[in-house]
């Protein structure tokens, strides 16, 4: 322990960003008596109490103590010393409080018990559990999305690194070539300040790209070595774990040890599943993890959960040593597994479809992390395939192949043996991958009878087919396709077959008979949205080959706002392309290349699927109309105004195939955040401001600011103006609705 009764103390290094925490913990110290600092280790608690306790100095006459905790083992000095405080008007600086709580607690009662005039600022890795004590939790150094370098330096954590990275190295600088990897960097580390600047001490004599790869294990290379200016807790990250693992109570470091499995965020049901076993049950579990957000160990956001990277490597380290690793993983992948094959059911039926990819999107580094536990078990093999084909709605439906084909490709590899899984996994690489050869899938489904199977396997060579132009034996795979799912009862599948069908009827200048099929099939099509969004594309396209450019424009809008809720970037970019050449038949060459340049941003990274021939056929051949009617130039310009639409989507959906109106603010619910799209459905439904607080479980005034921002957003003046307005915006953007 140590008394500083001089301030401020000497700060061997800058203090870098984190203003608005200062202004937060010194305002709670103008109305509290006793304001404790919480975090996980190395998030720079200490630090930030300086600063605060420099800057408030001069409002204490008799100035700031701190006192150090961090290397007693029992307080009877410290409170020997209350005497002291008698009468005296000061801050008391209580830092590293947590292995000494309770003992700290007294020492804070009897403080403030003693003078009036004294307050204190306390430092903890939890809270002292005082009454009247005010907790603030002291997060990471935000990281956020940088797409540029003035994004990227203008991050406290980067500024950080760059900072302690050019003490020892002045020619360090983060610039046009190295501002991606430092990026990266930081976000490794989870934006904790300790860890950023043990790995700038790296940087002196590692490169950048080597530093990035070594921290993905935190406590491989992440010390300072012997330092006697820094305590020993703070050495390195392993020494800061192990000082809070020991403060943990056996349950404690047992429920650390096992949510350390999971691979991204959590909720209470997976965590209660996956750890109760051998030793604790579901309430323990329940009544633990609470214990872990206040020790900084686990961090709860929406009612979810999850680990940051120190934690959780730590935490898998003892997992390792206690010898429940595999048994762990598996009670991990197993969970997951479940929840998948629940989820692709619920698709199968068109139950919630959105819904569905949402919760899936959710789980996503737990199904990954589940998938990687499954190929490097020898007996887990068959469900990690089993896995892998489950996720086939999610790979499709999400428009990016990459994913899904390396884990397809790979779980087919150590899984040789014949099998319907076998034989969907390579049903699902020809869908991911066009023009791969499902001969065995096929075989294994005739020997087998299983028309489901077969269906897809039809399906996938119908659409080889069609890319390759080979359009009479595409339709009669097609049609062989849409037969075997309605033995089948395959819906989802069976949309998607007639989908095919309309397009290659289309392509053979069959459009009559094409759209006789679109309005067969789009009836009854209801329940399942996302293989909707085939039908209605393909129907647009009939429509329009057909002359029909205004009930194409309408179908193809349908599906372009369909694939938008759904987040299907592939299938939005499909539609804009459609609404781009049916702009261009309308007269509208500007505002198609505009389209153009939309659909590419859409698009994105994901790549070009390869279309069906006449499909392609038609691309080039608008493209080809739309670049002769504008000039290059004029062209060009306009691709680029749409590719810099931040809005696009919206704007496609908003103007169809017509003439741009420029989109204010307010005109879809997409200009409201997900928080806000809640408040106005509440508001709408009659609820006042407490009504709305009481609902989402905040404050009441936490309510009107929400309400205030989001009519200020609409440019509403009323209550009563937003219930219509939401009314009218859900009409336009829900699904459409066909026979029955």
């Amino acid at each position: 322990m140590a008394w500083h009764d001089s301030w401020p103390p000497v700060e061997l290094t800058t203090f870098v960003g984190r203003r608005s925490e200062v202004d937060s913990v010194r305002s709670l110290l103008g109305s509290a008596r006793l304001v404790t600092v919480t975090g996980q280790w190395g998030v720079g608690k200490t630090r930030l109490a300086q600063r605060v306790a420099t800057e408030v100095a001069q409002q204490f006459a008799d100035g700031v103590v701190m006192v150090r905790l961090d290397t007693v083992d029992g307080v009877a000095e410290t409170v020997s010393t209350l005497d002291r405080l008698a009468r005296k008007n000061l801050l008391l600086l209580l830092d590293s409080c947590e292995h000494v709580a309770h003992d700290c607690a007294r020492i804070v009662a009897s403080a403030l018990a003693a003078s009036p005039s004294v307050r204190v600022l306390a430092t903890s890795r939890w809270p002292l559990g005082l009454p009247d004590e005010q907790v603030f939790r002291l997060q990471p150094l935000v990281i956020p999305e940088a797409g540029d370098l003035a994004a990227a330096t203008g991050s406290a954590a980067v500024e950080l690194l760059a900072e302690r990275a050019t003490a020892s190295m002045p020619d360090f600088a983060v610039g046009a070539e190295n501002w991606p990897q430092v990026v990266e960097l930081c976000r490794v580390l989870g934006g904790v300040p300790l860890a950023i600047e043990l790995a700038a001490a790296w940087l002196r004599i590692l490169p950048l790209d080597e530093v990035v790869a070594r921290s993905h294990d935190p406590f491989g290379m992440m010390s300072r070595g012997d330092n006697k200016f820094v305590p020993p807790r703070q050495q390195s990250l392993l020494d800061s774990a192990t000082w809070t693992y020991d403060l943990c109570t056996s349950t404690e470091q047992l429920v650390w040890q096992r949510v350390a499995v999971f691979g991204g965020t959590f909720d209470l049901a997976a965590a209660e599943a996956v750890c109760a076993d051998h030793g604790i049950d579901r309430a323990q579990v329940s009544q633990v993890l609470p214990q872990l957000v206040e020790k900084s160990v686990v961090v709860v956001q929406d009612e979810r959960y999850s680990v940051p990277q120190a934690p959780r490597a730590y935490g898998r380290i003892q997992l390792r040593a206690s010898g429940e690793q595999t048994r762990l993983g598996i009670r991990h992948s197993e969970y997951f597994a479940q929840l998948v094959r629940h989820e692709e059911e619920r698709w199968r039926r068109g139950q919630r479809q959105i819904d569905v990819l949402a919760k899936v999107r959710d789980e996503l580094p737990n199904i990954l992390a589940a998938l990687e536990f499954c190929s490097t078990e020898a007996d887990q093999q068959a469900n990690g395939l089993q896995l892998a084909v489950s996720l086939y709605f999610y790979w499709l439906a999400r428009g990016d192949a990459t994913e899904g084909q390396h884990w397809i490709s790979a779980a087919l590899d150590r899984n040789p043996e014949p099998g319907r899984d076998r034989a969907l996994g390579l049903w699902l690489t020809a869908a991911l991958a066009i023009g791969q050869p499902i001969r065995e899938a096929e075989a294994w489904a005739v020997t087998n009878g299983d028309d489901d199977v077969l269906g897809r396997v039809r399906l996938a060579q119908a659409m080889n087919l069609a890319r390759r132009g080979s359009l009479s034996q595409a339709l009669d795979s097609a049609i062989a396709a849409e037969e075997h799912f309605i033995t089948a009862d395959d819906l989802s599948h069976r949309l998607l077959s007639q989908a095919l069908i309309i397009e290659i009827q289309t392509g053979q200048s069959s459009a009559e008979a094409a759209v006789t099929t679109a309005e067969r099939a789009l009836t009854g099509g209801d329940d399942d949205l996302w293989a909707q969004t085939h039908l209605l594309l393909a129907t647009g396209i009939a429509r329009a080959h057909n002359g029909d450019l205004a009930g194409a424009e309408k179908h193809v809008v349908r599906a372009l706002k369909i694939a938008h809720r759904f987040g299907d970037l592939h299938n939005a970019a499909r539609a804009i392309e459609q609404l781009a050449w049916l702009a261009s038949d309308n007269g509208s060459d500007l505002w198609a290349a505009e389209l153009v340049g939309i659909a590419a941003r859409a698009r994105g990274s994901l790549g070009q699927t390869p279309p069906l021939a006449p499909v392609s056929r038609s691309r080039d051949r608008y493209l080809a109309q739309i670049r002769n009617n504008l000039g290059e130039s004029q062209y060009e310009s306009a691709c680029e105004r749409g590719a810099d639409h931040v809005d696009g989507i919206d704007q496609a959906i908003l103007n169809g195939a017509g003439t741009p109106r420029r989109q204010s603010s307010q005109t879809t619910t997409a200009a409201l955040t997900s928080r806000e799209r809640q408040v106005a459905q509440l508001v709408a439904e009659g609820l006042t401001n407490r009504e709305v607080a009481d609902e989402l479980g905040v404050a009441q005034r936490t309510a009107e600011t929400h309400v205030d921002r989001i009519l200020r957003k609409l440019q509403l003046s009323s209550r009563t103006q937003l219930a219509g307005w939401l009314s009218a915006s859900q009409d336009a953007e829900a699904p459409p609705r066909t026979r029955t």
